[in-house]
C-alpha cells in the first residue's frame, strides 16, 4: 500500500521523462514544435517541483499526459490516491483508490465485522 500524490508525480516527472526517452533525447518532440526531447528534459529539470502545478508540466512537455491520478473505483480525477495491490507494473494487479472510495469501502466493511 502506498500513498501517491500529484506532487509526487511532479517531483518525479523529469526523471521519468529522461528514462522514457534516454535513447532518443536529441530527437525532435513531435508534440512540442521546435524542441528536442533533451530541451524538454532540461526544462523539467529546471522547474521547481515543489511549486509547479500540472499545468506547468503540461506546458513544458506539450501535453497533459504525464501528470494525473484517477480513482480506479469511481473514475474521478484525484490529487491523492492509495495504491493497493502489487507494485505498479505492466501486468500487475494494482488499484488506485481515492479517499472517498476508501471511506465508503471502510464503512461497508465495518458493517460486516463481528463486534
Amino acid at each position: 500500500m502506498e500513498v501517491i500524490t500529484i506532487r509526487d508525480q511532479i517531483r518525479g516527472v523529469a526523471k521519468r521523462f529522461r528514462r522514457s526517452y534516454e535513447s532518443s533525447l536529441d530527437s525532435r518532440a513531435a508534440w512540442k514544435p521546435g524542441k528536442t526531447r533533451r530541451d524538454i528534459a532540461d526544462d523539467l529539470d529546471a522547474m521547481d517541483a515543489e511549486i509547479a502545478g500540472r499545468e506547468e508540466v503540461a506546458d513544458i512537455i506539450g501535453n497533459p499526459s504525464w501528470i494525473g491520478l484517477k480513482c480506479h473505483d469511481c473514475g474521478s480525477d484525484a490529487d491523492v490516491v492509495i495504491q493497493l495491490g502489487e507494485p505498479m507494473d505492466y501486468e500487475s494487479q494494482t488499484a488506485h483508490v481515492c479517499a472517498a472510495c476508501i471511506a465508503e469501502a471502510f464503512g461497508k466493511m465495518q458493517r460486516h465485522v463481528p463486534r
